[in-house]
């Protein structure tokens, strides 16, 4: 039988593990997440936290931190929710070319997404 003492001690080691695990996994170059505080996803570059892209809104939504490719318009983006307003991603277009519409890729300390044309750097400011 397995004592409290024996059986606190795992708890404790089991939490700690998943706790350091997630905070190492959380400090890797392309880690992407949704910033609550300032309504904005942003990722990290290895070095520090970027937003993705300048944000122009676009109308009204109500489900905080979804993201959908948006063909629309002449320039093809994601767009994400800010819990208020549809929030387009606006980057600036690279000479590179690529062919899959809506592909999102970490490449060269940034995100770029592919408009089925070419590559679009939608690495924004730094965040707080």
């Amino acid at each position: 039988m397995m004592s409290r003492k024996y059986g606190f001690v795992r708890v404790i080691t089991v939490l700690f593990t998943l706790f350091f695990a997630q905070n190492a996994h959380a400090q890797q170059a392309g880690t992407m997440r949704y910033n609550s505080t300032a309504k904005q996803y942003e990722f990290y570059d290895g070095s520090q936290w970027y937003y993705l892209g300048l944000g122009l809104a676009l109308g009204s939504c109500t489900q905080e931190a979804q993201m959908d490719y948006d063909p629309l318009l002449a320039v093809a983006s994601y767009k994400y929710c800010n819990g208020t307003n549809w929030i387009r991603i606006v980057g600036v277009p690279t000479l590179m070319p690529c062919s899959g519409a809506g592909t999102m890729d970490y490449m060269s300390n940034t995100f770029m997404v592919c408009n089925g044309l070419l590559w679009t750097n939608i690495k924004g400011f730094l965040s707080a």
